[in-house]
């Protein structure tokens, strides 16, 4: 599809709507003292300086009845935001990704698999695929592992797993000159079962370990990577016991000694 020209640009700055009729921008005081239908009510009315508001207070109430009137506020402005996102586009993506809801999740998807998501709202869908975990298309996700923006190759690479991506595209990101991406290239590497980054994972866990990198390395786990595994939960007793989980799940007896310690250390503790 190619995308109108952005003609909304003074929207950003609250002074006209996209074809939303002639309402004038208004300010919602005391929304927190809303009824449900009173704030679903602001959330088709809603400017863009009410908009985070209104969607905080709908993620804080945990109202998942709002994602039809989300999805409907999305294709308000569908085709619009091509030069930079409104702020509309913004929350309806954040919200629908940290509502916990089926059907929030669903709806999510439906927007970021869609060939109509401008190239500036790439970034901020896929953050909110990210945080939803949701399987982005490998279509859509292959060509944002090159976007000159390195967030969006960030996120893309820590997707990759996910869409299975071929293993050939997601060792590119072992050379991209931003660290923050060969280390999520190199996490998607190990989740697919691929040994190719252990020693940048090991390097890894011992500077700044996560979940996702213990995961990784325990896929394609060996004697060093054992060790390292229980140097990393014997320095950060935080990790302990997801290392424990997963050394135990290895059934092998070296990983299974290593485990028993980090137990009775976790019990003594």
């Amino acid at each position: 599809m190619s995308f109108q020209p952005d003609l909304f640009d003074d929207y950003h700055r609250g002074e006209t709507q996209p074809r939303s009729g002639s309402r004038r921008p208004r300010k919602f005081p005391d929304i927190a003292e809303l009824s449900d239908g009173e704030l679903l009510g602001r959330l088709q009315e809603a400017d863009p300086r009410d908009i985070e508001r209104v969607c905080s207070e709908i993620l804080s109430r945990s109202l998942a009845v709002a994602v039809p009137l989300l999805e409907g506020l999305w294709r308000r402005f569908v085709g619009f935001g091509v030069t930079k996102p409104f702020p509309e586009q913004i929350c309806v993506l954040r919200t629908l990704a940290s509502l916990d809801h089926d059907n929030a999740r669903t709806a999510l998807k439906g927007i970021v698999s869609s060939n109509r998501l401008p190239a500036s709202l790439h970034g901020v869908a896929l953050q909110a695929a990210a945080d939803a975990r949701l399987t982005v298309p490998a279509g859509l996700l292959q060509p944002l592992l090159e976007h000159p923006d390195p967030d969006v190759r960030v996120t893309a690479f820590r997707l990759s797993h996910q869409a299975r991506l071929s293993p050939n595209l997601v060792r590119q990101g072992l050379r991209d000159p931003s660290a923050a991406v060969r280390r999520e290239a190199a996490i998607s590497l190990g989740l697919l079962g691929f040994p190719d980054a252990k020693e940048i994972l090991l390097n890894e866990l011992a500077a700044r370990p996560s979940d996702t990198l213990i995961a990784a390395l325990a896929v394609i786990w060996d004697d060093d990577v054992i060790v390292h595994l229980g140097r990393c939960a014997a320095a950060n007793p935080a990790h302990a016991g997801l290392v424990a989980d997963f050394l135990e799940e290895m059934d092998d007896p070296k990983a299974l000694a290593v485990a028993r310690r980090l137990r009775k250390g976790q019990s003594q503790g």
